[in-house]
């Protein structure tokens, strides 16, 4: 985004009272974003590992594990190994969906 169009996004948000979360909140809403994505079968598991910034901090125990399993996700995985690792996936995934504090308000990221 172009400076003079960030500060007026910016801008326009505080007028309508809209928070910007920092850093670390963003990523972590990134990465239960990404987990409901995947869980509501809206991502598929490529889609995920693709969406991931490697920017982004995990802060809870399930954060760091879904993290850390789709930082392992990629399309060179050998066939036979990819059920389980998309297993393992969606398993993350449902466990930070379902401990999450973010609260509502998450919102899937386009495929």
């Amino acid at each position: 985004m172009a400076p003079k169009a960030r500060e007026l996004y910016v801008q326009a948000l505080s007028e309508l009272d809209v928070p910007i979360p920092d850093e670390e909140t963003a990523g972590r809403r990134l990465l239960v974003s990404l987990a409901f994505g995947l869980v509501q079968g809206v991502l598929s598991p490529k889609e995920v590992g693709d969406g991931l910034s490697m920017t982004v901090t995990a802060r809870t125990q399930e954060e760091t594990q879904f993290l850390s399993v789709v930082a392992e996700y990629s399309e060179w995985i050998e066939p036979d190994d990819l059920p389980a690792r998309e297993r393992e996936l969606q398993a993350a995934a449902q466990l930070l969906a379902a401990s999450t504090d973010l609260g509502p308000g998450i919102r899937v990221p386009a495929s």
